[in-house]
């Protein structure tokens, strides 16, 4: 069952599809050639599909290219990986390429095959939670999630997506795993805490 939101001319339409559990929005747009393109954006609720939306008319009136509805992460990412990022300032030094490599290579194997425009901050949480249960350190997926938030930005703005849903403001890394303290052997403790030299009292 879907509920439909009717929408002035040229502003597209907005229904609740139960199936998803998700507002759906459509619009078509014109392009270069003179034809249209429908494009396709989802949300939680109906205000983030209606400014989804409404970013996707901006976005094309400013001539930038609409959200290519078969791209998946993998794929942007790659192409993002090798022709974008060595450009950009301060990752040229090798350590810093493996580690945008390493972290990548952990989204990939999660969302490789979701298509751009259908990843979620959802998805995001979901990896990063999966990372937490199989005991990465908190500061490796705090990493994972700023190459994937740097890669949308420069997805974001070339309208490839219409929201940067790896950003702090829609996702917090959850803690790594505790660390259980070891008991101390009479021995250690020894070690640790020598026992204080006894003084001699004067007479």
């Amino acid at each position: 069952m879907t509920t439909s939101t009717r929408r002035g001319a040229g502003e597209g339409s907005l229904f609740w599809n139960d199936k998803r559990q998700r507002w759906v929005g459509l619009i078509d747009l014109p392009t270069s050639d003179g034809r249209r393109r429908r494009s396709t954006v989802s949300a939680k609720s109906k205000t983030e599909a209606r400014d989804q939306l409404r970013k996707l008319q901006r976005d094309n009136t400013a001539g930038l290219s609409q959200p290519d509805g078969k791209l998946t992460d993998a794929g942007f990412l790659e192409d993002w990986f090798e022709s974008v990022l060595p450009s950009q300032q301060g990752v040229r030094e090798e350590v810093t390429i493996d580690n945008h490599r390493w972290a990548i290579d952990i989204v990939k194997v999660a969302l490789g095959n979701k298509t751009l425009m259908a990843l979620t901050a959802d998805d995001v949480d979901d990896l990063l939670h999966g990372m937490a249960a199989k005991g990465y350190a908190k500061s490796s997926m705090t990493r994972v999630r700023s190459v994937l938030s740097r890669a949308l930005r420069h997805a974001e703005r070339r309208g490839k997506v219409v929201r940067n849903v790896a950003s702090s403001d829609l996702v917090d890394t959850p803690p790594g795993p505790k660390r259980q303290p070891r008991s101390l052997t009479p021995e250690r403790r020894k070690r640790c805490w020598p026992p204080s030299k006894a003084t001699s009292s004067r007479p």
